[in-house]
């Protein structure tokens, strides 16, 4: 919460949470207080990939594909990957460089190609950290990989 580029960022996206993932509901709530306005992915089935919706307030998220806590389906709160300073995103492992290995249906680097200016920081526990992340032409590396 004290990253540069935290502090600066007033449009921003992340992901709600789960086992194994690095927790961020602290992180998020932070960004409400700080008045920021944060986007977390809803996945649509149909289209292969998720919108972002912004977040409101931590108690609206409800699970949805997945399990994974999803912001309500509303129209008027849908956000343009484009307008992004700062997304987060979550991996099950990443490389020193950059490089970053999902859960292979390739819905971040889908979303990662919209949000070509926001600076993107990878979270990941330590051990999720190796020296080589085999890479496709598609995957989208990280400016930034953090790691505890």
């Amino acid at each position: 919460m004290s990253h540069p580029r935290f502090l600066k960022a007033r449009i921003l996206s992340a992901y709600a949470a789960r086992t194994p993932e690095v927790e961020t509901r602290p992180f998020l709530e932070e960004a409400l207080r700080k008045g920021k306005k944060i986007f977390l992915p809803r996945i649509d089935e149909k289209e292969k990939r998720f919108r972002i919706l912004e977040l409101a307030k931590w108690s609206e998220l409800r699970p949805g594909r997945y399990g994974i806590l999803e912001p309500p389906l509303d129209p008027r709160r849908i956000g343009d990957p484009a307008e992004l300073e700062l997304a987060v995103i979550p991996g099950i492992g990443f490389d020193r460089e950059g490089a970053r290995l999902g859960r292979g249906e390739g819905y971040f680097d889908r979303f990662l190609v919209e949000a070509r200016r926001a600076y993107k920081i990878g979270l990941a526990f330590d051990c999720q950290v190796v020296e080589k992340i085999p890479c496709a032409g598609h995957d989208i590396i990280m400016d930034e990989v953090i790691a505890g």
